[in-house]
This record gives C-alpha cells, sequence and structure tokens, in this order.
C-alpha cells in the first residue's frame, strides 16, 4: 500500500511529541506542587478546548481537504510547544495547562483528519488492519519520547528537550507532504449548524454508533487516566524517581506497540477473543494494580492494559469508520471524541479527589468498575467486528 510509511511517520512523530510533553509536564506539575487535585485538573482541563471545538471540528473536516486540515493541526501543536518553552522560561507552570489545551486541540484536529484521509484513500477492507497497525507505530513514537523526556527530565535538561520537540513540530508543519485523495466534495449550500443537524439525524439512523461511542468512550478513559495518574502512582507507591516513571511509562506503551507487530491473519484471530473479554481481562489487570507491590506484576498488568485499551481504540475506530457512509467520517470521528474527552473531562477531577483522600493506587480500583461495568452493560456488543459491516 503506497503512501503508508508517510502517514506512519508523521503520526509517530506527534505522539513522540506527545509522550514527551506528557512525562515532562504531568512530572513537573505533581513534583512542583504535590496536589493530586491539580494533577487531575491538569488532565481534565486540557481536554476542554477540544470538547468545545469537536462539535465544529468533523463538520468542518468533511467540508474541508482532510489533508489541508492535518497541516493545521501540526501548526497548533508546535505553538503549544513554543508556549511550553516560554512559561519555562518566566519560570510559571500554570502555562503547561494552556499548552496541554493548545496540544489536545491540535490531536483533535489531527485525528479526525487522519482517519477521514485514510478512509478516503484506502480501501474499507484494508482498514482495521491500517488503523491497528496505525495505532501501534503512534504508541511506539510514544514510548520513543517518553524514554528521552525521562531522562532529560531527571537531569533537569528541559530546555534542550523542549527545543527538540519544537524542531520537531516546525519541521512537519513546513516540510511534510502526503498524496491527494479522492475525496467527495461536497457543494456546500448549507451551514455548519445545519450540517451538524445532518449528522445527528444520521447516528438516529445507526443506533450501533452509541453502543460504539460507550465502549471507546470507556477505553479512553481508562488509557488517558492511567497515564495521567502514573507519575503521582510512581511517586506514592513504588518510587520517588522521574526515571522509574519513565520507565513503567514505557512498559505501559510497549504493551500498546505489540498489538500492532501482529499480522493481519493473526489479529484477525485475537480479535475474535478480544471482542468478547477485554474488558475482563483489563478489569483484572487493573485491579492488581490497586494492591500488588510487586515489580513485575505491576510490570505485567502495565503492559496489558496498554495491550487491550489501544486494540479496543484501535479495532472499534475502524468499525465505526467503516459503517459510516461517505460525507459523515469527520462529524462521526467528532462525535465519538466529544463522547471520549468529555468521560475524561467529567471523571478525571473527582479521581483527583478521591486519590487524595484514599490513595493513588484506588484510581485503578475505579477504573477496574468502569471497566467492569461496560462488560456487563454491553457484552453482547464486543462480538462486533470488521466482518459483520454491509
Amino acid at each position: 500500500m503506497p503512501y503508508v510509511k508517510k502517514i506512519f511517520f508523521i503520526q509517530f512523530s506527534l505522539e513522540l511529541i506527545s509522550g514527551a510533553f506528557l512525562v515532562l509536564s504531568s512530572w513537573t506539575i505533581f513534583a512542583t506542587t504535590g496536589s493530586l487535585l491539580l494533577t487531575g485538573l491538569y488532565i481534565s482541563l486540557g481536554f476542554v478546548p477540544s470538547l468545545i471545538a469537536n462539535l465544529y471540528i468533523g463538520a468542518i473536516v468533511d467540508r474541508r481537504d482532510s489533508k489541508k486540515m492535518i497541516q493545521i493541526a501540526i501548526i497548533v501543536i508546535a505553538i503549544a510547544l513554543l508556549n511550553t518553552l516560554f512559561s519555562f522560561q518566566m519560570d510559571t507552570i500554570y502555562m503547561l495547562y494552556l499548552s496541554q489545551m493548545l496540544l489536545q486541540l491540535g490531536g483533535s484536529i489531527f485525528r479526525p483528519s487522519i482517519q477521514v484521509y485514510m478512509t478516503h484513500l484506502f480501501e474499507h477492507n484494508q482498514l482495521p488492519y491500517l488503523f491497528t497497525k496505525s495505532a501501534s507505530i503512534s504508541i511506539f513514537g510514544g514510548v520513543v519520547g517518553t524514554f528521552i523526556a525521562s531522562q532529560l527530565v531527571d537531569y533537569s535538561n528541559i530546555s534542550i528537550l523542549l527545543l527538540m520537540l519544537c524542531f520537531i513540530a516546525i519541521t512537519l508543519a513546513i516540510s511534510y507532504t502526503l498524496p491527494k485523495t479522492v475525496q467527495a466534495k461536497n457543494q456546500i449550500q448549507t451551514t455548519i449548524h445545519q450540517d451538524l443537524k445532518d449528522g445527528f439525524r444520521y447516528i438516529k439512523t445507526k443506533p450501533i454508533f452509541w453502543k460504539l461511542f460507550v465502549i471507546l468512550g470507556s477505553g479512553q478513559v481508562i488509557t488517558h487516566c492511567t497515564t495521567g495518574f502514573l507519575a503521582a502512582y510512581t511517586y506514592e507507591t513504588v518510587a520517588n524517581n522521574a526515571t522509574v516513571y519513565g520507565y513503567l511509562q514505557i512498559i505501559l506503551t510497549i504493551g500498546g506497540i505489540s498489538i500492532g507487530l501482529c499480522s493481519k491473519q493473526f489479529l484477525t484471530k485475537l480479535s475474535n477473543i478480544f471482542s468478547h473479554t477485554a474488558f475482563l481481562i483489563l478489569s483484572i489487570a487493573l485491579i492488581l494494580c490497586v494492591f500488588s507491590k510487586s515489580y513485575i506484576v505491576i510490570f505485567i498488568c502495565l503492559f496489558s492494559i496498554g495491550l487491550l485499551t489501544t486494540w479496543i481504540r484501535s479495532h472499534f475506530q475502524a468499525v465505526q469508520q467503516m459503517h459510516t457512509a461517505t460525507g459523515f467520517n469527520g462529524k462521526m470521528a467528532s462525535f465519538r471524541m466529544i463522547i471520549n474527552q468529555g468521560s475524561v473531562v467529567c471523571i478525571s477531577p473527582l479521581l483527583g479527589v478521591i486519590a487524595s483522600v484514599i490513595g493513588t493506587n484506588y484510581i485503578f480500583l475505579i477504573l477496574a468498575i468502569i471497566s467492569m461495568a461496560s462488560y456487563l452493560l454491553i457484552g453482547n456488543m464486543y462480538s462486533i467486528n470488521a466482518d459483520s459491516v454491509r
């Protein structure tokens, strides 16, 4: 398949930036303030602008060239990194909140844009495999970024790290090239608000979307809350050391990478297993993180969490795109992201308050309850797969 490497390289680079930024920002905020509430708010507030903008981003992606929207997303991420560099020069951590908002906004533009772009560029029967592979490539970028950041943060070379990230983002924004797609061009005779109304009407004709949104929203909450609170979990439970935190992040993300290293045939077989048991196995891994003090057990559990949440998000995102008619891909992707990010915005501050009272490790128990509730409420939906699409 042509052009796949270019797409994967862009995703790898942006996730490298995101992974490095997460280690840098979350460790800095918790180490500076010692506040779990501020850590939880940091995770939550970062999604607020995206949550508001997502409603319109999807409609804009369907109306405009998804290739150009990808470039806009990269530019927004570059601005976020320049703001972070400025905040460290001014010796204030609160500008990191703005940087997180901009970074998440750039990601909210990039994700539906790249999904719509791939949907128009490739055959539909290729999407489940490509989405899983692209997720693993992205996570590998996150591993590289996490490892680099964990080393540089430990030695306080933050300015060097930020300059590296800024250079990568600005270079991508200026020099990246992607081929044109056979994207359907809508004659824009309606307003964006009318497009949104059409999108909501379309959802009513496809009730399967709401069930997919529940599956993907649960996976997103578990992913972001595990990642966001891992610094505090490491600090309280494992070791007061940024390098150890970096290694735990790497184990978590290696789990995500491993699922994408499988062949297309093996992924199909795994889908038959994970479709029915993903959240059940995930719940067990989360519960073990609450009570275990063994490094080996924690490593295995974090690996499993990374693997399963990556599979849930990539597989069912592909299924969603394959169920979506041409002209609605961007809107459906953004509607999904509204559910995903809205869940994170609502839940993460609450988890921050709970963690400050009873301990960070009990966050994993709450996440396990969310996982089990998803399994019980929509267990019959795990049979959805690419082969069932008509």
